[in-house]
């Protein structure tokens, strides 16, 4: 059983985010570029996105969770079609 009852400081879960940032730096150019960094799986995430979005049936207005945001590019998708796109 997992136990999640740690609780972590502000000043822990800022040093947390300093060393990964510090430590993932070096490949910048590469999360900058996702979700196209790789031009023979972009068509793939690109279509199941596609796909994704036709299924939630989303509409102006609505307020969306969009939960592992990564580099935000789904989130910026969503806000262009006009939802209130919260990234986590």
């Amino acid at each position: 059983m997992c136990n999640r009852t740690h609780k972590l400081s502000v000043e822990d879960l800022i040093a947390t985010a300093e060393d990964y940032y510090r430590n993932t730096q070096a490949f910048a150019e590469r999360y900058l570029a996702k979700p196209f960094d790789d031009p023979h799986e972009t068509p793939r995430l690109l279509g199941s996105f596609g796909q994704l979005l036709a299924g939630l049936r989303l509409a102006p207005g609505l307020t969306v969770l969009d939960f592992g945001a990564g580099v935000c590019w789904t989130t910026r998708v969503l806000t262009q079609l006009g939802c209130d796109a919260i990234a986590a």
